[in-house]
């Protein structure tokens, strides 16, 4: 795995500057546009080898191509594909190629950019001393830098010979490698800034010091999806959990869908983008969750944190730890001081940012705090009702040996069936009768919560399963005896 900026340099000096006479055929890149060129799959080895495909019938002028510096794929051991780069950090505006030559030198651009920055975070994990990954780092930004400043003098020099097709062919070609160095280094600035130097340059700053031209009136950052996408994953991964950091990261992807995601744009691209920023805000919110109120331990990595599984594994196991405080009072007033107090632990759902509500997936904490909105607002209705009386039974409850959870898996079963074999109204209905009628080992005077028993209904416990799995054998074989 080589660290070098080798195709741009043979774009701009040597075999493959499009103004070459072996180069200006638009026939001569046509087959070349595969799917596999445009959109590499399988990370690094995808880009390494569609660009080494596309490129196989030019000749490098020279045999040494010049790099930084050399990794033996062999002795690279990584994090993890996790943490591989495989769309752009930022997406550029660029108008339309004009032909099928210029949409082949945009593709073989971008993705090479790709492919860097891909490399560049690689080899960092590698590098053993600060002094080894800032000498890399700005070797590769100082090279970056020099390109910049050569395009414009190479398209004055070609202003001089070419035809009127030959210079729109060609002015986009090197605008799309103009805008392609900016944003490479934008990239590095925003990934790697506390190693890099005084070169590294907002995008204003790019135009002003590198350039020495006026920047454009709007930003040629198209959106920063990607970039957000990168950070967060990286920080879940493989950085130590800060909840200040969490939050600033929240507000950042708010931010970015407010800036990026306006408006009613419903393309397959707009969607995506979409989709990569709410998995963002959900595993970011799922995180600081489960940290701040210590529901879970482990290590979450992203994918974890974005699953339905676990989402659904978390929010029964808080609402349950909820109801049960809740229920440790019988009025109104005191279950709502209850709600009030688990609400102040989502405060930090509130954000500056006035994002769609459609951009909030149901992250754990958002789906408790609409539990407890319902809860709150039946509460408020019902301010004078004493819930002690929901539990007074004239005929005393039948006591089980069961446990609440198999309690619930054994009603939920009968309720299933088909046809019915209880006539009520609702599973509320059963619920109230299962609290009012039957106690547990564990249930106690107040009986079984019927928010417990309609979580449980919707989300069985495996253990209960198990333990009825076991009876329901002996539930058969006994059968078996009366026919």
């Amino acid at each position: 795995m080589k660290i070098d900026l080798s195709i741009y340099d043979r774009i701009l000096y040597g075999d493959l500057r499009p103004w070459l006479d072996t180069n200006k055929s638009e026939t001569k890149f046509q087959t070349k546009l595969t799917p596999s060129f445009r959109y590499p799959k399988n990370g690094s080895i995808g880009f390494e080898k569609a660009i080494k495909t596309a490129l196989q019938d030019f000749k490098a002028l020279t045999e040494e191509e010049d790099y930084f510096f050399e990794i033996k794929d062999d002795n690279t051991k990584f994090q993890s594909l996790q943490d591989e780069i495989s769309e752009p950090l930022l997406e550029i505006y660029l108008p339309e190629p004009p032909n099928k030559k210029a949409e082949f030198y945009f593709f073989l651009i971008r993705n090479e950019g790709t492919r860097l920055m891909n490399n560049l975070q690689k080899a960092l994990q590698l590098s053993t001393t600060e002094s080894e990954k800032k000498y890399s780092l700005n070797s590769v930004l100082n090279k970056v830098n020099a390109f910049l400043n050569d395009i414009e003098k190479q398209k004055k020099q070609l202003q001089k010979t070419q035809t009127t097709a030959q210079q729109k062919s060609n002015d986009y070609i090197l605008l799309v490698l103009k805008n392609t160095l900016i944003r490479l280094h934008l990239e590095m600035k925003a990934i790697f800034e506390p190693l890099l130097g005084a070169k590294a340059f907002d995008e204003k700053g790019i135009f002003d010091n590198i350039l020495k031209e006026t920047p454009p009136e709007n930003s040629i950052i198209k959106d920063n999806v990607g970039l957000n996408d990168f950070k967060v994953k990286h920080y879940i991964n493989f950085e130590k959990y800060d909840k200040s950091k969490t939050l600033e990261l929240i507000n950042e992807t708010l931010e970015n869908s407010v800036q990026y995601l306006s408006g009613t744009n419903n393309s397959k691209e707009a969607t995506k983008r979409k989709t990569v920023l709410t998995d963002n805000i959900q595993a970011l919110e799922n995180l600081c969750f489960v940290r701040e109120l210590s529901l879970d331990e482990s290590d979450q990595n992203y994918e974890i944190l974005i699953s339905d599984d676990y989402s659904e594994k978390v929010f029964l196991q808080a609402s349950e730890a909820i109801t049960e405080k809740i229920e440790e009072h019988k009025l109104p007033n005191k279950r709502l001081a209850v709600i009030a107090k688990e609400e102040q632990y989502l405060l930090f759902l509130k954000s500056k940012f006035q994002a769609d509500e459609s951009m909030f997936a149901q992250s754990i904490p958002r789906r408790i705090s609409l539990w407890l909105s319902g809860i709150k607002n039946f509460l408020n209705a019902n301010l004078q009702f004493d819930y002690s009386k929901l539990t007074e039974s004239n005929t005393g409850r039948l006591k089980t040996n069961l446990s609440v959870p198999q309690v619930a898996l054994l009603f939920k079963m009968l309720n299933d069936l088909k046809p019915d074999i209880f006539q009520v109204d609702s599973e509320a209905e059963l619920h109230r009768f299962i609290s009012a009628n039957i106690s547990t080992k564990n249930s106690g005077d107040a009986g079984i919560s019927t928010d417990k028993l309609r979580i449980l209904f919707n989300q069985p416990d495996s253990k209960a399963a198990e333990f009825w799995e076991k009876h329901f054998r002996t539930f058969v074989t006994e059968v078996k005896k009366f026919k």
